[in-house]
């Protein structure tokens, strides 16, 4: 799932740098997206916050910023057994300061549904300006 977010993540960030100008909500979207895999994270390793959800960078930083949490993201998985990622859990404060508890495995489930969700907003966003939208369902990952 890691690997199809990224390749999902890609083929947005290839459609915005194709729209010219650049629409500013698709990539408002586009950086929370990043930001959320940013903030969650860094409180799955318990590193201070580093970003928040609706932070805002160009399109250049925004796909650098998802590359890097990528990387970081697999050394993290890389990390851990399947035991540990399905049965550790950790505690955190969502941005409102309410404590919470999660494994790993259902932070990343969010994760990664968070993430298509966006992705089709932006893709529905894209169509309404007169674009095509990339693909970026499973199944196309898994025919690419």
């Amino acid at each position: 799932m890691l690997a199809y977010n990224k390749w999902a993540n890609d083929l947005i960030l290839d459609a915005l740098q194709a729209l010219q100008p650049v629409d500013e909500q698709s990539l408002k979207w586009m950086n929370h997206i990043v930001n959320a895999e940013v903030l969650w994270l860094d409180r799955a390793t318990g590193v201070e916050i580093s970003v928040m959800p609706w932070d805002d960078r160009p399109l250049a930083a925004c796909r650098e910023a998802a590359d890097t949490i990528h990387t970081r993201y697999s050394n993290f998985i890389q990390g851990l057994s399947e035991k540990e990622l399905v049965s550790n859990s950790f505690s955190y404060h969502n941005t409102s300061g309410f404590a919470f508890t999660n494994t790993y495995a259902e932070i990343l489930t969010h994760i990664f549904n968070h993430s298509t969700h966006h992705r089709a907003q932006i893709s529905a966003r894209i169509r309404a300006l007169g674009a095509v939208p990339p693909p970026t369902d499973y199944i196309f990952y898994l025919r690419s």
